[in-house]
């Protein structure tokens, strides 16, 4: 059995200008994988209003509508079991509303997952541009 790699961890402060970007070990030849996002609340000025923010581990594609928030208002958390085999699929439990009274979240099937590195050796998150937060945090683990 293969043993699990930590391609990304960061954890610390973040202030788009563009695009997230971290660096990730190449994933060539896995099959599985483990992601952990957590983004904080907006703490700038900057950016208002819902906004997509498109993942990418290594060049392969997790997702765009993923984190279809308004970060203005909160953060999110996100946590993602994705597979390239037999069929590329990944499958999300978004977080961002729990709280002691209603402890569920909705996992749902994605079927986009990037089969193939794409060997940008990068992590990426499209995060609108002016994002602020001192709460952001990511760890992904392959095998």
């Amino acid at each position: 059995m293969k043993s699990w790699t930590k391609l990304v961890e960061f954890d610390g402060d973040v202030d788009v200008t563009g695009a997230f970007e971290c660096p990730c070990l190449d994933t060539e030849g896995m099959t599985e994988f483990r992601i952990l996002i957590q983004a904080g609340k907006d703490t700038g000025e900057r950016y208002t209003g819902p906004a997509n923010a498109s993942v990418n581990l290594d060049g392969r594609n997790v997702g765009y509508f993923l984190l279809a928030k308004n970060f203005s208002q909160f953060g999110t958390s996100m946590i993602a079991n994705a597979e390239t085999e037999p069929f590329p699929r990944i499958t999300i439990a978004d977080t961002n509303s729990n709280d002691i009274a209603f402890n569920k979240a909705t996992p749902f099937i994605q079927a986009t997952f990037g089969a193939v590195s794409g060997h940008t050796k990068k992590f990426v998150i499209g995060f609108p541009n002016g994002y602020t937060t001192d709460n952001f945090s990511v760890q992904a683990y392959g095998r």
